[in-house]
């Protein structure tokens, strides 16, 4: 005969049947599922999210070098139409896209005396490239030409 040690338990094992066992059965081997469940759910908000800021940043950029495009274009074709060479336009263009954080990449005058140019505005996410947008400015009708095809001096 054995005795048991002092201040030693003895687990006895007990083999549970019907439905109630088999619930507790697995409820103790779904512990912990939750958390699992919730780390995948915030992975997910989390990797959506840096897809927002991305997205937002590109969008954010593309507006940015519209705007510095038009407004370089405008600034160039005001040039030209004050009798500057189109170097001097393009100078121009190139000064005003720099203060509205753009870089001037192309300018041509056109032969109906408008300017055509393109300016590039870097990201603030690294790695994301440049915005690029193109921009034209100068007379909306070629000189001596009625503004609207309608002549305003007939009664």
């Amino acid at each position: 005969m054995t005795t048991a040690r002092p201040g030693r338990r003895h687990r006895l094992l007990v083999l549970e049947h019907g439905p109630d066992a088999t619930e507790r059965r697995s409820r103790r081997t779904e512990r912990g599922s939750g958390t699992v469940l919730m780390a995948g759910v915030a992975a997910v908000l989390a990797a959506l999210l840096v897809g927002a800021l991305v997205l937002g940043s590109a969008v954010l950029s593309s507006h940015r070098a519209r705007a510095a495009a038009d407004l370089a274009a405008l600034a160039g074709a005001g040039a030209l139409l004050r009798g500057s060479s189109t170097a001097e336009a393009c100078a121009v263009a190139g000064a005003l896209a720099r203060r509205n954080t753009g870089a001037l990449r192309a300018c041509r005058a056109a032969g109906d005396g408008s300017l055509v140019i393109s300016v590039g505005v870097s990201s603030a996410l690294p790695g994301l490239g440049a915005a690029v947008a193109r921009s034209r400015a100068g007379p909306a009708e070629p000189a001596g030409a009625p503004a609207s095809g309608f002549d305003h001096t007939s009664p």
